[in-house]
């Protein structure tokens, strides 16, 4: 007979219990199986389609703030950039879906909250009465700021992005002895008459002000 791993837990021995979807994996228990339904959902053949919540239960359960840029939009992610918010948003999601150490809510839940513009509302609702203790100090954030759940409008995701590459490239043109202040416009107008090769050195300058550097297979 065939020994089986549990995906989950990785039992070695495990009764014959198979993800009836994929015939791909194999688990000890029911519990096993549900928890790693938020892992598995992506190399399963689930019979919905996957949604972004199903990202921010994945960023849950690995304790890490999602990448998927979808997800990263929805659920309040951009509304700011700085690894403290990020991590503090992410343990207030962690506070209202994870199985154990919170209060379990699924991601299609969370995704029908969404879709009905009641994610708000609803997380309120639903953190407004958990445990004072040891999810506090995050819960009480999110209940005096709910607003940080808020999807951002396209316009104000570009905008957000726009802001700081223009500050550097102004910064970058000061570098070069070139005029920091001019309006946007002429500032864009200007680049562009320049030859590919200025753009480019004044694009180097302007990664350079935030921390960044081309990639190593960049052909210049």
């Amino acid at each position: 007979m065939v020994q089986r791993q549990c995906t989950y837990c990785e039992n070695l021995n495990p009764p014959p219990k198979r993800c009836i979807a994929c015939k791909n994996a194999w688990y000890c228990t029911v519990q096993c199986q549900r928890r790693h339904w938020v892992r598995h959902i992506f190399d399963c053949n689930p019979s919905r389609a996957i949604t972004t919540a199903d990202y921010i239960a994945l960023a849950v359960d690995q304790n890490q703030v999602p990448e998927h840029p979808g997800a990263l939009a929805d659920y309040g992610f951009e509304n700011d950039l700085s690894y403290e918010y990020t991590r503090r948003l992410l343990e207030v999601y962690k506070a209202l879906l994870h199985p154990i150490t919170g209060l379990g809510v699924k991601p299609l839940t969370l995704h029908r909250w969404r879709i009905e513009g009641s994610l708000e509302k609803q997380m309120v609702k639903e953190l407004g009465r958990a445990p004072e203790q040891p999810l506090g100090e995050h819960i009480s954030w999110f209940l005096q700021n709910p607003q940080v759940v808020r999807a951002k409008s396209i316009q104000e995701s570009e905008l957000q992005w726009e802001e700081p590459i223009e500050a550097a490239y102004r910064k970058a043109w000061g570098f070069i002895g070139l005029s920091e202040t001019l309006p946007k416009e002429e500032m864009i107008q200007y680049h562009n008459s320049l030859s590919i090769p200025k753009q480019e050195c004044i694009a180097f300058y302007a990664l350079l002000v935030i921390g960044e550097h081309p990639s190593p297979t960049h052909p210049n």
